[in-house]
C-alpha cells in the first residue's frame, strides 16, 4: 500500500478496485482511492474466496 495524499473532512473519496488475477481460491486485485481526481492511495490485495 502506498499513501500518496490525504482527504479532508467533507471531501468525497472515490474507491476503485479491479481483479488482476485468480489462482484457485485466491484473488489478486489492485485498488486506488482518489479525491477530486487526485490519487491518494494505491494498494495491491490478495484475497481468498470462491469463484
Amino acid at each position: 500500500m502506498k499513501i500518496l495524499g490525504t482527504a479532508r473532512p467533507g471531501e468525497i473519496v472515490q474507491l476503485e478496485a479491479r481483479v488482476t488475477g485468480r489462482l484457485g481460491n485466491l484473488i489478486q486485485a489492485q485498488a486506488t482511492a482518489s479525491v477530486n481526481g487526485q490519487i491518494i492511495l494505491q494498494a495491491e490485495l490478495t484475497l481468498s474466496g470462491d469463484k
